[in-house]
C-alpha cells in the first residue's frame, strides 16, 4: 500500500512518544536526487509485470512512453522536439501514479531488513515511509536503520537511481535525548544530522529541539508573506 501525508502525523507522534518515554529511536529523511527526472522507463515496465498487470496494458503504456516528445520554450526561443527516454512526465497524471507504485516497490523490498518502532498503543509501524520521492526510515536501534539504509542503496543503485547525502538528515534519540555520536553514510559521505541543520519535510520542520516552535514559526512567516503577495 502507498503511502501519505499522513506519514508526517505517525513520524512526530512517534519521535514525540520517544522523546517523553525515554525510548530510543533511529530516523534517517532520504533524498532522492532529481528522481522524477531519473526513473528508468524499465523499471516502471518492471514494476507493472510485478503487480500483474495485465500485458495489454503494459504495452500501451510501453507505446506512450516510447513515443512521447517534448520541447521547451524559452521567451521567443523554443526547442526542437526531444525524445524522452527516461524519467516521468510532469504533468502527465499516470506518470505520478507509476512513480509511486515504483517507488513503493522499492521500499516494500527493503522492509524486511528491520522491524519498524511500535506506537504507545503497541501498533508495529512500517519501517521505511514514502510519499513521492520524500523517503523516511524509523527503527528503534542504529544497527537496524543501518541496515534499511543498505538495503535501499542497494536497491535504488539497482534502479540506476542514486540517494543525495547532502540533502538527507539523520537523527537518533537515546532514552528520549538528541545524541550526535552515531554516523550514516551514504556511499562513504556522511549524512548531516538534524543537529547540524535541520530538515523540511513535506511541510514540517524537524530539528534537535525535538518540538514543533520552529515548523509552526516557519509557516506562519510563509502564510504571511503568501497574504502579502496576494494583497
Amino acid at each position: 500500500e502507498c503511502q501519505d501525508v499522513w506519514s508526517i502525523p505517525v513520524v512526530t507522534q512517534l519521535i514525540r512518544e520517544a522523546r517523553e518515554n525515554k525510548g530510543n529511536l533511529s530516523v534517517l529523511w532520504l533524498d532522492l536526487e532529481n528522481a522524477f527526472g531519473s526513473i528508468p522507463h524499465k523499471l516502471v515496465q518492471f514494476t507493472l509485470t510485478k503487480h500483474h498487470v495485465p500485458s495489454r496494458c503494459r504495452d500501451l503504456i510501453a507505446d506512450y512512453y516510447s513515443n512521447f516528445r517534448m520541447r521547451v520554450s524559452s521567451g521567443a526561443i523554443t526547442s526542437s522536439w526531444h525524445k524522452v527516454e527516461i524519467g516521468i512526465i510532469t504533468g502527465c497524471t499516470i506518470s505520478v501514479t507509476l512513480f509511486s507504485l515504483a517507488m513503493n516497490m522499492l521500499t516494500k523490498s527493503a522492509e524486511p531488513e528491520c522491524r519498524g518502532p511500535r506506537t504507545n498503543s503497541g501498533q508495529r509501524q512500517p519501517p521505511i515511509r514514502a510519499f513521492m520521492d520524500d523517503l523516511t526510515v524509523m527503527t528503534e536501534s542504529v544497527p537496524g536503520c543501518r541496515w534499511i539504509l543498505k538495503g535501499l542503496e542497494e536497491l535504488v543503485e539497482w534502479a540506476r537511481m542514486r540517494f543525495k547525502p547532502a540533502k538527507s538528515r539523520s537523527m537518533v534519540l537515546r532514552k528520549g535525548k538528541v545524541v550526535d555520536k552515531f554516523r550514516f553514510n551514504i556511499a562513504d559521505t556522511a549524512i548531516p544530522s538534524i543537529s547540524e541543520k535541520p530538515v523540511k519535510s513535506l511541510g514540517t520542520v524537524f530539528d534537535c529541539s525535538l518540538r514543533d516552535t520552529t515548523s509552526i514559526q516557519s509557516t506562519c512567516t510563509e502564510l504571511d508573506g503568501w497574504l502579502k503577495s496576494v494583497d
